[in-house]
C-alpha cells in the first residue's frame, strides 16, 4: 500500500497556476521521480511538501497523516527530509558538524544541560556519544571518511552533494525529496551519485521523491515516474510506460520519437 499520497493539490501564485489538480501516491522503500520543463512545477511541489509552502487545495499524506498546513519542522519529525537543488551546507563546518545538525531532531540537551557537559558520563555526553556514533554510521555508508574533521566548504561540489544527502539521512527519514541531486556533475560524479541513492532505497528503507533533469539517471533509477507541464500531470507509470507515452514527447522532449529522445 502506498504510505505517502497526495490527492489533488493546487498552487496559485496570482493568477498563475504553479500546481494544477497535482495527484500520486508513493509506495515505501520505492524511487519516485518527476520529471518536466522549467516551470512545470517541480521545486513548488516540493515547497507544498515539505511546509514551505502552503497549498490553495487538496491534500499530502504521509502513513494516513496529513501534512498540509504544518510547518517545515513538524515535517521533519514526521519523517520528510529534503536536499536542495543549490548546496545548502554550513561552509565553515565539518563534515561530522554537518551531519550533526540532522540529529537535531532526536536531542533532548538542553542549554542548561549542555552548559554542564561535564565528560563523557553526563546526560549531553552520552547523548553527545550516541549521535555522532549515528553520524559515523553514515559516513561510513556514503564512504565519506578521509573528510570528516575537514571544512565542508573545501571539499569537492560532489562530495559536497553526498554530505547533503548524507545530513538529510541523519533525520533518518521516511521519505526523502532529492531536488535535482547531479545537477552540475561531472559523468564519474553522476555515477557516484545514482549508487549512493540506490544504496538509500537498499540499506535504509526510506522512499526516494526525486527530481532530475538528467533522464538516463531517471530511467536508470525510478521505480515510478511522473511528467508534469504547465503544473499539471501529463503522464504517469514505469519508465518505460512514461517513454512510450505520446504527449510526454510533445510536453517535454519535443516532437521527435520519444524512444530517440530519451536515449
Amino acid at each position: 500500500m502506498a504510505f505517502f499520497r497526495v490527492e489533488e493539490l493546487s498552487m496559485w501564485f496570482g493568477g498563475l497556476a504553479a500546481l494544477d489538480g497535482v495527484g500520486f501516491e508513493i509506495l515505501q522503500g520505492s524511487i519516485f521521480s518527476v520529471i518536466g520543463p522549467n516551470g512545470a512545477g517541480k521545486t513548488t511541489l516540493f515547497n507544498c511538501i515539505n511546509g514551505i509552502y502552503k497549498p490553495a487545495s487538496g491534500s499530502i499524506l504521509l502513513n494516513g497523516r496529513e501534512l498540509t498546513g504544518q510547518k517545515p519542522h513538524a515535517i521533519a519529525k514526521l519523517g520528510v527530509a529534503r536536499t536542495f537543488q543549490n548546496i545548502e551546507l554550513f561552509s565553515q563546518m565539518t563534515l561530522m558538524e554537518n551531519l550533526m545538525l540532522g540529529r537535531h531532531l532526536f536531542m533532548k540537551t538542553g542549554l542548561f544541560r549542555g552548559g554542564f557537559m561535564w565528560g563523557r558520563k553526563s546526560f549531553a555526553g552520552r547523548e553527545e556519544v550516541l549521535h555522532r556514533k549515528k553520524a559515523g554510521e553514515l559516513i561510513e555508508l556514503l564512504e565519506l571518511q578521509e573528510y570528516r574533521g575537514r571544512p565542508v566548504g573545501a571539499l569537492p561540489y560532489g562530495i559536497q552533494k553526498r554530505v547533503e544527502l548524507g545530513r538529510a539521512l541523519a533525520m533518518e527519514p521516511k521519505l526523502i525529496l532529492l531536488d535535482e541531486p547531479c545537477a552540475g556533475m561531472n559523468a564519474e560524479e553522476r555515477r557516484d551519485m545514482i549508487m549512493r541513492i540506490k544504496t538509500v532505497k537498499e540499506a535504509l528503507g526510506a522512499a526516494v521523491f526525486l527530481i532530475e533533469h538528467d533522464m538516463a539517471i531517471v530511467m536508470d533509477i525510478s521505480d515510478q515516474v511522473l511528467v508534469m507541464n504547465f503544473g499539471k500531470p501529463v503522464a504517469q507509470g514505469t519508465p518505460g510506460q512514461v517513454q512510450a507515452h505520446p504527449e510526454v514527447a510533445a510536453a517535454y522532449l519535443g516532437e521527435d520519437d520519444p524512444d530517440e529522445c530519451l536515449a
